[in-house]
């Protein structure tokens, strides 16, 4: 940022930016930055689907941006924040981006206040004016901008704590550049938005990676770790981040809240298993007039816990729609009423299949002990389209029918 605290410094092409951190190794970009846009799909959208595209290897985190308004709702419910906020370059369809709920911080910096007095031009109604800046995990932070993107999109992605986050300070900084100085500390202060949201997600990003790395031996694809980050998340239940729509994914979470435990296998959740594919490097990819145009996996379910899937794949970028439409199905053998595709409890669904979502989830609660199959297939091609695929739960190892 410059002496006026704008933002300056960016090339006229952003595969300048990214190209030089991915030349010096760097595999995971932050970006806590953007433009007001209104979820319109920008050149800088475009930009950034163009270099993870020509770089699948480098997972691009974008901050969602700051935008969100109460004000004068146009498809939200009265008194909480209206849709359409997302910024530029986050509506990309190829970033991980990531939007901000609340800390649980009831104490320094604006914690103490309400949304209506944090901006009473952007809050100025109940409920969402009388709510807490920070203090309630399960609801969203009302800054944060919202989705659908063209067309029709899922953004956020995912989201993390964004509120009253105790962060470093420069000693030069003037105290008015923070929402509150740390006490009896000079070197600590605490900032909101979505900016520090996504540098959370990077960390977590970084661990995954160095998961899939050092436990499973594979250079992962950005997709593997978009997948699994998004595969991880647990529903917020604040009236915020289910209004307008009480299922995941909805315009205000995305696919929820990030929650490492249920991301990789650990000892705090040891019935945790995760299997994966990732065709970025020599997998099975689908082609166009190829007669490979699905895949199929069969796997035990223990029963109990929970079973996740997640797709997602690096699209194309030639423009805000997919250029390539995956799905993603799921039945357990012998019972043909169970059979289930990708994102079915998106809002506003037109047709079982998602044609806007390059990151596709199913998730069954409890599910019941058995086989089950899931498919991967490639309902519209206009080039070749590697993909990832990430499964948890008490599962056996899957195995290619």
């Amino acid at each position: 940022m410059d002496r006026a605290g704008n933002l300056s410094g960016l090339p006229l092409e952003l595969g300048e930016l990214f190209g030089q951190a991915y030349q010096g190794g760097a595999r995971i970009h932050n970006n806590s930055w953007s433009a007001n846009t209104k979820s319109f799909y920008t050149l800088q959208c475009l930009e950034v689907d163009q270099f993870i595209h020509a770089h699948p290897d480098m997972l691009i985190t974008i901050a969602a941006g700051n935008e969100g308004n109460a004000a004068d709702p146009f498809s939200a419910q009265p008194g909480y924040v209206d849709w359409q906020s997302m910024g530029s370059p986050a509506a990309s369809k190829n970033a991980l981006t990531v939007g901000a709920s609340r800390s649980r911080r009831t104490e320094g910096g604006m914690s103490a206040k309400d949304y209506g007095s944090f901006n009473s031009s952007r809050f100025p109604n109940p409920p969402i004016a009388r709510q807490k800046v920070s203090g309630d995990p399960q609801c969203m932070a009302a800054f944060s901008s919202r989705g659908p993107c063209d067309p029709l999109r899922i953004k956020p992605d995912l989201v993390a704590p964004g509120t009253d986050i105790l962060s470093a300070r420069s000693a030069n900084a003037p105290v008015a550049n923070f929402w509150g100085v740390l006490e009896d500390s000079d070197a600590y202060a605490y900032m909101g938005g979505t900016s520090m949201a996504t540098p959370l997600v990077s960390g977590c990003g970084a661990l995954v990676r160095e998961y899939f790395r050092k436990e499973r031996g594979r250079e992962p694809s950005a997709a593997l770790l978009k997948a699994t980050l998004v595969n991880s998340t647990r529903r917020l239940n604040g009236d915020c981040a289910i209004a307008d729509h009480d299922k995941l994914p909805n315009y205000h979470q995305g696919f929820g809240a990030l929650y490492m435990p249920y991301a990789i296998p650990n000892a705090h959740e040891a019935w945790l298993k995760l299997w994966f594919v990732d065709t970025w490097r020599g997998g099975s990819s689908f082609r166009p007039g190829s007669s490979k145009d699905r895949a199929r996996l069969a796997f035990e379910v223990k029963g109990g816990g929970f079973l996740r899937i997640c797709l997602t794949w690096t699209d194309d970028a030639a423009g805000a729609s997919l250029q390539n439409i995956l799905g993603l199905m799921i039945e357990q053998a012998g019972v043909p009423t169970s059979k289930r595709m990708g994102n079915e409890d998106r809002p506003s669904p037109v047709g079982r299949l998602d044609r806007n979502n390059n990151v596709q989830i199913i998730r069954i609660t409890d599910p019941a002990p058995g086989m089950y199959m899931v498919q991967v297939f490639a309902a519209n091609l206009l080039s070749e389209q590697h993909w990832a695929l990430v499964i948890t739960g008490d599962v056996e190892e899957p195995v290619e029918i």
